[in-house]
């Protein structure tokens, strides 16, 4: 049906609102061939524009377009999503790092628990699980791992080192900021033992804190190791750093308090005693004698020491007037570092297969700041980056921004601009901002999610067969107050009071349309792939 209607120019109005007069400048004849409704602007129509229109009785000579392929049809809509971002605290308080590495002998070995020196492979270590027991005793002195760069002691050594370039020190570059104090760290290394010899104060000097790191346990080379596993021992040598150490730092003209974290990273079960009253802190082993007769941790032996439950006071019981040395390793951290007094946040990174009795759940500050790496993992060969690297990276990041808060999203938006989109994201170059797939049994069809001159959203496929689709989509977007280059991805599809990850369009002609042109309007309303803030 042709309609007839007037023509009038925008800028020749007069009066505002029900009292606007608006001229007529002509009129024309049309055909409504669609309709929609955009989240901004409300409903409209898709007309066809025939020209002037003709007299009554010729109206019927005019042609109308030629019909569409009755057996496809256009699919297209509006896309918006709810954006999230993460909020950045606007200061940053200067970090007092303590780092506490255990150098006991276990660390020369390979992350299987291996060493090859004396000719064929040995179990000296702990081991993944299906591995044999160990073999040998005097992993680090006698026995260790032939490639320096697969034993513990040195992957462990090289992710310090990261640690100490990723720090807000003078002549660091990656995370340089002359707008707070400087970060400042202190390195503490332990086997059975922790004398006062085995802590180097804080420093802000890059060099020479990587020369500490480097040279610690200097006994049989660099990236050798011997002795026991005293953990408690090496966390209360960090707290006799920072009781002798200042909590706060001048800073133009104002008092700075640092942020206090420790770093504990050991490879084995703790079993030797901590005796805060020794100047090396050591109370003997944790071995077999000193269980009661005929009890389960006793008739262990050796194996006593390898035994984590056995080393807690709620299974092994106290010895001497003494907690067991996991069960004083967890005090130690509550007590000591995660007081009123200290008030360090604790992290633990355990590596090889090792159980994780008091290192998840008793020594660090939560959950969230232990990190395991059960195996060596080389994740970028051209730098040699290592998953331990890795952990380090996601640390530094925790113990740098803080906790991480998730900003508002209640408001959706339709619009992406040029500034909002890091190009190369996905493969896309803006305008285009990500993908609408649909597909069927039989067919898959895609069409990208562009941005207009304004920014807004849309998509649109010209010819989609008639069927009922599964339809998915996703977009990269840049949030301005999110971290520099953060792309989050909005993937979950708004459907009916929930977010999916795919719903079903019917693309047929009594959806919607006219006698002349079969369009399907699909609106698309988008939310976060995963959360703003995931658990650690």
């Amino acid at each position: 049906t042709f309609m007839i209607l007037p023509i009038y120019n925008s800028g020749d109005t007069r009066g505002q609102g029900a009292n606007m007069q608006i001229r007529v400048t002509r009129l024309g004849a049309f055909v409504i061939t669609g309709q929609g409704k955009e989240p901004t602007k409300g409903p409209y129509f898709d007309m066809v524009f025939f020209g002037n229109p003709v007299r009554q009785q010729t109206a019927c000579s005019v042609k109308p377009p030629p019909p569409a392929n009755a057996d496809s049809l256009e699919l297209f809509g509006n896309v918006s999503f709810y954006p999230e971002y993460q909020i950045i605290p606007t200061e940053q308080k200067p970090i007092q790092y303590v780092v506490v590495l255990d150098a006991s002998g276990s660390m020369s070995a390979n992350f299987n628990g291996q060493c090859n020196n004396s000719g064929g492979v040995k179990q000296c270590a702990n081991g993944p699980a299906g591995y044999p027991d160990v073999q040998v005793t005097g992993t680090g002195p006698d026995y260790y791992w032939t490639t320096q760069s697969e034993r513990r002691i040195y992957v462990a050594k090289k992710a310090l080192e990261r640690l100490v370039r990723l720090s807000n020190m003078p002549g660091n570059t990656l995370k340089r900021d002359t707008n707070r104090p400087d970060d400042q760290m202190a390195v503490v290394w332990f086997n059975e033992s922790v004398p006062a010899g085995n802590a180097k104060a804080f420093s802000n000097n890059p060099t020479n804190i990587i020369n500490n790191i480097t040279t610690l346990n200097n006994v049989n080379g660099n990236y050798r190791s011997q002795g026991g596993t005293n953990g408690a021992a090496g966390l209360y040598r960090a707290s006799l750093l920072y009781n002798a150490a200042p909590k706060t730092v001048k800073f133009n003209g104002k008092d700075v308090t640092y942020k206090r974290v420790v770093l504990f990273i050991t490879d084995g079960v703790s079993n030797q005693f901590l005796n805060t009253s020794a100047s090396n802190l050591l109370g003997g082993q944790s071995g077999s004698t000193t269980y009661a007769k005929n009890s389960y941790c006793r008739n262990l032996g050796t194996l006593v020491v390898e035994s984590a439950s056995c080393q807690t006071t709620d299974v092994g019981l106290m010895y001497n007037g003494w907690d067991r040395p996991i069960t004083q390793m967890i005090k130690t951290s509550q007590q000591y570092l995660r007081n009123a007094t200290v008030n360090a946040e604790v992290f633990v990174i355990a590596l090889s297969n090792i159980p994780s009795t008091g290192l998840r759940d008793g020594v660090p500050s939560s959950t969230n700041y232990f990190f395991a790496a059960e195996g060596l993992e080389i994740i970028d060969p051209a730098t040699g980056k290592t998953n331990v690297d890795a952990i380090i990276d996601t640390i530094s990041d925790k113990v740098t921004i803080g906790d991480c808060i998730a900003g508002p999203s209640g408001t959706s938006t339709g619009e992406i601009s040029s500034a909002e989109f890091v190009d190369g994201t996905n493969g896309f170059q803006y305008p285009q901002v990500g993908e609408v797939i649909i597909s069927s049994s039989t067919d898959t069809f895609i069409a990208p999610i562009n941005a207009d001159t304004d920014g807004t959203l849309s998509y649109y496929f010209a010819s989609v067969p008639q069927g009922s689709y599964r339809m998915q989509a996703y977009l990269f977007y840049h949030h301005p107050l999110d971290p520099p280059n953060v792309m989050r991805m909005y993937s979950r599809i708004w459907s009916a009071g929930q977010a999916v990850a795919d719903f079903t369009v019917d693309v047929s002609p009594s959806t919607q349309g006219t006698s002349f042109v079969q369009r399907i309007e699909q609106p698309l309303t988008l939310k976060l792939t995963g959360d703003v803030c995931p658990t650690l």
